[in-house]
């Protein structure tokens, strides 16, 4: 058997395989992989990620550009070809896919105008 390691969240000892790789540390985490997506679920529903509609507009616009229905375009402010879906319009179900192309700087000045 190779070498092993005990999960601080579920206290079993178990192998390095089945502990994530932390490339920062160069070293395994902390909490084997079961648990930390366990974890990381938990988080996401108690802060409400899962039930908003805004989880499912981003995830609605993911699909549609990895299946061709929605097509990336340059910033509509400077060109800019690395680009982020705007909902200008809000996250309600009839406008989750309708967005305008921003790169990240103007997409975080419609957020945080200065």
């Amino acid at each position: 058997m190779g070498e092993t390691k005990k999960c601080r969240w579920c206290k079993v000892e178990k192998s390095v395989s089945e502990f994530y790789w932390d490339r920062k540390n160069s070293n395994y985490l902390f909490i084997c992989r079961k648990c930390d997506n366990k974890r990381n679920y938990e988080n996401k529903r108690k802060r409400g990620h899962y039930t908003s509609n805004q989880f499912y507009a981003r995830k609605l616009v993911y699909v549609a550009k990895r299946n061709g229905t929605l097509k990336e375009k340059p910033c509509e402010v400077c060109g800019e070809l690395k680009v982020d879906a705007h909902h200008y319009k809000g996250y309600e179900r009839e406008n989750w896919l309708d967005v305008k192309w921003l790169c990240p700087t103007h997409h975080n000045l419609v957020h945080h105008p200065r």
